[in-house]
């Protein structure tokens, strides 16, 4: 059997036409003995190896879908989820936990059990390749060991004494959505939490989703002088600077933005500064206090600017345009398009195609202030939530965000060296 997927051919094993429907994202590689699937549960991490005579493997493959947001299998006869877990011993407390979580009008059963042999078959023909990835691949290290325990060490065989394959499974569910299910593993995820604060969950793993990613040496190519002059810095400023390098994802945009916002606190407007210092300066200060103590104060009341005015203003004052503009041309493919983060939360194009480097000069304020606020709120407002329009906290958000946290970095940089001028 042959089908076409992207315009080109996949050619599939005649055994494993059922797998194939139920897994089209599987591509299949053949040897004088062996079938190798590579791309099972879209994990690039792992292979499956699998004998052209090992009928129980395959017939365990041509009855299951291999989730890609998901460390399990769906067992199609039974419309079951089985959520690979661990090696537990038989008097753990897993073993007896069964429930039943009513969800949506439907009625699910959840419980721990032995892990199937459905799972062990998967797990005999896994090969483990390349790096770990977050999704640690798919928690079948143990379980390949345990099917090949008689090739293992000492250490290895002891480890799995007393100790027996467990899985988390849930069913029926049908069909099984993937935006059901996801729904389904948060809101269970919580109310097991819930009662049990040691309770195992269910983690999801978002698929790589097809958008440009750059490298940092592309974004920020290193010019580094022989010599710095170093200027003593708010002490504060560093506190938040330490803490976002040490940080990821929306965290570290939130610790970069609260730069921002300390240095938008003191901003004074240049004209009201400077008429501030003249009163400051007059030689007969101490003599007429009565009189221009009130002057300083109204000067001061009198610029009573929003908070977005002054982190503009700050952002204007103290960053180069053309150098946000060199780190933004370089990613003009994605920030010329409309990005939509999941939670409901949409950037809309910050640059057009075409746009030269005067024209972003033209358009950079309020634009960029203006979006890093926005999607501050996105962050940290719950009540956007309401108006389908934050940026929930997940992996592939995290991703979607690592455009606008090195932007952001970069004006925090500004904005910490320049400030004072």
């Amino acid at each position: 059997m042959s089908n076409r997927e992207n315009n080109l051919t996949i050619n599939v094993p005649k055994e494993f036409e059922d797998c194939y429907k139920l897994n089209p994202y599987m591509k299949f590689e053949s040897t004088d003995e062996h079938i190798i699937i590579t791309n099972p549960w879209l994990d690039t991490t792992i292979n499956l190896r699998v004998s052209k005579k090992d009928d129980n493997i395959i017939s365990s493959l041509n009855s299951l879908m291999l989730p890609p947001v998901f460390s399990a299998i769906y067992h199609v006869s039974d419309q079951s989820f089985e959520f690979i877990y661990t090696f537990l011993p038989e008097d753990n407390q897993y073993w007896k936990r069964e429930f039943e979580f009513t969800w949506q009008g439907a009625i699910l059963k959840c419980k721990y059990s032995k892990s199937s042999k459905a799972l062990l078959n998967i797990a005999s023909a896994a090969r483990l390749i390349g790096a770990e990835s977050e999704s640690n691949y798919r928690n079948l290290r143990k379980f390949y060991d345990y099917t090949n325990l008689t090739k293992k060490v000492d250490y290895i065989r002891k480890y799995f004494e007393n100790k027996k394959p467990i899985s988390f499974y849930v069913g029926p569910v049908t069909p099984p959505t993937e935006d059901y299910i996801l729904d389904f593993a948060r809101h269970v995820n919580f109310y097991m939490s819930y009662y049990d604060r040691r309770s195992p969950q269910i983690i999801t793993h978002r698929v790589q989703e097809d958008f440009p990613q750059r490298d940092e040496k592309e974004l920020f190519p290193i010019e580094f002088p022989n010599h710095i002059v170093g200027s003593k810095l708010d002490a504060y400023m560093l506190d938040l600077w330490a803490g976002a390098t040490t940080a990821s994802g929306r965290l570290r945009f939130l610790y970069f933005y609260q730069i921002l916002e300390y240095a938008a606190f003191y901003y004074l407007d240049e004209q009201v500064k400077k008429r501030v210092l003249r009163l400051l300066k007059r030689p007969d200060l101490m003599h007429a206090l009565d009189t221009s103590l009130p002057l300083i104060l109204e000067e001061i009341v009198e610029f009573r600017q929003t908070d977005e005015y002054k982190i503009s203003s700050v952002i204007q004052r103290t960053v180069d345009p053309q150098k946000i503009w060199t780190v933004i041309e370089k990613d003009i493919d994605l920030l010329s398009k409309e990005q939509r983060f999941e939670g409901g939360y949409c950037v809309a194009p910050v640059v057009r195609d075409g746009w030269s480097a005067e024209d972003f000069e033209k358009a950079w304020i309020p634009k960029i202030p203006d979006l890093l606020r926005k999607i501050r709120n996105a962050l940290v407002h719950s009540r956007e939530s309401r108006l389908g329009q934050f940026i929930a906290p997940t992996k592939m958000n995290n991703k979607l965000l690592a455009p606008w946290v090195r932007r952001i970095e970069e004006v925090a940089y500004e904005v910490m060296i320049y400030r004072e001028i």
